[in-house]
């Protein structure tokens, strides 16, 4: 879980996605090599063109776990959004602090979230529209990415769940 190595990689924004994967995965292959055992994990914003990396790690190692997941703060900025627009002022019940608290030590914690949240949306008067809005993004990010959202077990992994190292670069 902690760093050791920051390598940095860049490229034009229209240059090939795979071109850029093949290249984190051959170092990714030599880090392998020299710890056998280490978790292999990508975790990435939700753009589609950056599918091209995880599905190079999976077929450069195919009898292993590639634990992929979305931005664990990615999601948090969508529910706290939620909880801006419907809690009451100030989040007197702590719900942001609960979402996370949640997501980062039960697997299923995604699932129940999003069954709360559908079942809260189902509640919001029309005249709540930015409520409406805050909940439909949400719901709608979920909903695309939720088996990307278990990050409890990348955790038990030692696996980061944000990409912050990532994007601070």
């Amino acid at each position: 879980g902690e760093s050791l190595k920051t390598w940095r990689y860049g490229a034009d924004a229209s240059a090939d996605p795979g071109a850029l994967a093949g290249r984190l995965v051959a170092d990714v292959e030599w880090l392998k090599r020299s710890a056998p055992g280490a978790a292999l994990g990508c975790v990435q914003d939700a753009g589609p063109e950056l599918r091209a990396l995880p599905e190079a790690l999976t077929r450069a190692f195919p009898g292993e776990q590639v634990t992929r997941l979305v931005d664990f703060h990615h999601l948090l900025e969508y529910l706290a959004e939620v909880v801006r627009t419907c809690e009451p002022a100030g989040d007197p019940h702590h719900m942001l602090d609960w979402y996370r608290s949640e997501l980062s030590y039960r697997n299923d914690a995604i699932d129940r979230i999003f069954r709360n949240l559908r079942r809260r949306a189902t509640r919001l008067q029309r005249e709540q529209a930015a409520a409406r809005t805050a909940m439909a993004k949400a719901l709608r990010y979920i909903r695309k990415r939720r088996p990307l959202m278990r990050y409890a077990a990348a955790s038990e992994r030692g696996l980061p769940i944000g990409s912050g190292a990532t994007e601070s670069t």
